[in-house]
C-alpha cells in the first residue's frame, strides 16, 4: 500500500512538473507563432461579422488579399486559407467558423487539385489545432487520426508531436522573438517577391491525386451547409504556372464541374489566364508571388462583382471560362 502511495505521489509530481514546463513552452510557441495562432483564434473562436469568407489551401492563404477585395467590392472579408488544406480540413474550418460567427453572405472556396484526396493526410498539420482541442468540431475532426484525449487532458504530450521547427520556434518565443513574417492583413500573408528562375524546373510532385468518394461527399456537405445558412458559395481554381493539372489529375475537373453544375454552384476556373505564363508573377508553379496575387485578387474581385449575372463569359484576352449558375 505504501508503495502505491509513493508511486501515485511521484506520478502526480512528475505530471505537475511536466504541465508547468509545458506552460512555458506553450507561451513561447504562442509568441513565436503569434500570427498563425491569432488567425486561427479568429476563425475558430471569433465572433465578428464578415461579408465574405475565403477558404482553401495555401493557394488561398497567399493569393487572396482582403484589402483589395474590400476596396473593390465594399465588403468586409477574411482569408481563412490553411497551408496544405484539402476538403476535409476546409470543411472543418467552415464548420468552426459558422459555429462562432454570424453566417457570411459569401463563401469562396478555392480547391487545389489534391482537394478530393483526404485519405492519406486528412489534416496537413494537426499541430496547429492542438490549442483548440476544447472546440468540439476540432476535437472530433482530429480524433480518428490523433490521440486527442491524451493531448487534451495531458497537454504536455503535445510536445511529442512537434517537429524540430516547432520546438525551435517555442524556444525562440521564450526569448521574446516572433516568427519573421511578410506583411499580413485579415488572415492573408504576402507571398514575397521571389520569382521562378528560368529555365523552369518543376518542384512539386506530378502525383495523380485520386478523387476520393469521401472527398466528394465533403464538398456536397459544404454545399448543403451553405444553402442551409443562406450563404452564396463560389468555387474557384487559382492560377498555376504552365501546369496541366487536367493531365496530372484527369478526374479532378470533370468531378468538380459536375458537382457544381448539378448543385447550381458558380465555378470560376483560372487555369487559362495569360499571367499563368509569366514566371515573374509566380514564386513556384502553384503559388503566385505578391505581385501576381494582387493581380489575381483584383481580377477575382471584378468577377465576384457580377455574381448575380447568370451567363457564360469568355474574356477575349484571357480565355477564362466563367460559369455562373
Amino acid at each position: 500500500m505504501k508503495f502505491i502511495k509513493y508511486f501515485l505521489l511521484v506520478l502526480f509530481v512528475c505530471i505537475s512538473l511536466l504541465a508547468l514546463i509545458f506552460v512555458f513552452f506553450r507561451k513561447g510557441y504562442n509568441t513565436y507563432f503569434s500570427f498563425e495562432q491569432s488567425r486561427l483564434k479568429q476563425i475558430i473562436n471569433g465572433k465578428g461579422y464578415y461579408d465574405a469568407l475565403f477558404v482553401g489551401s495555401s493557394r488561398t492563404y497567399y493569393h487572396i488579399n482582403p484589402k483589395i477585395i474590400d476596396s473593390v467590392l465594399n465588403l468586409r472579408s477574411f482569408n481563412g486559407g490553411i497551408d496544405g488544406a484539402n476538403l476535409f480540413e476546409i470543411n472543418m474550418i467552415l464548420k468552426c467558423y459558422l459555429a462562432s460567427h454570424p453566417a457570411p453572405r459569401y463563401v469562396i472556396a478555392d480547391l487545389p487539385a489534391s482537394a478530393f484526396e483526404i485519405a492519406e493526410a486528412p489534416i496537413w498539420n494537426p499541430n496547429i489545432y492542438f490549442p483548440f482541442l476544447n472546440n468540439e468540431i476540432v476535437f472530433n475532426s482530429l480524433r480518428p487520426s490523433k490521440r486527442v484525449y491524451l493531448l487534451k487532458y495531458l497537454p504536455f504530450l503535445q510536445i511529442t508531436e512537434w517537429d524540430d521547427f516547432l520546438r525551435q520556434g517555442a524556444f525562440a518565443g521564450l526569448a521574446g522573438k516572433e516568427k519573421p513574417l511578410a506583411p499580413h492583413y485579415k488572415g492573408y500573408l504576402e507571398s514575397g517577391t521571389d520569382t521562378i528562375p528560368l529555365p523552369f524546373k518543376m518542384t512539386y510532385l506530378t502525383t495523380d491525386f485520386p478523387v476520393n468518394p469521401d472527398g466528394t461527399a465533403l464538398l456536397e456537405e459544404m454545399i448543403k451547409i451553405c444553402k442551409k445558412n443562406n450563404i452564396r458559395l463560389v468555387i474557384t481554381y487559382a492560377p498555376v504556372y504552365k501546369l496541366k493539372d487536367e493531365k496530372m489529375n484527369p478526374a479532378f475537373f470533370p468531378t468538380l464541374k459536375y458537382i457544381c453544375d448539378t448543385s447550381h454552384i458558380p465555378f470560376l476556373s483560372y487555369r487559362y489566364l495569360s499571367i499563368n505564363n509569366n514566371h515573374l508573377l509566380f514564386r513556384d508553379e502553384h503559388h503566385l508571388n505578391k505581385h501576381g496575387a494582387d493581380i489575381f485578387t483584383t481580377l477575382l474581385a471584378e468577377d465576384l462583382k457580377n455574381i448575380e449575372i447568370e451567363q457564360a463569359v469568355t474574356r477575349p484576352d484571357e480565355k477564362i471560362l466563367k460559369v455562373w449558375r
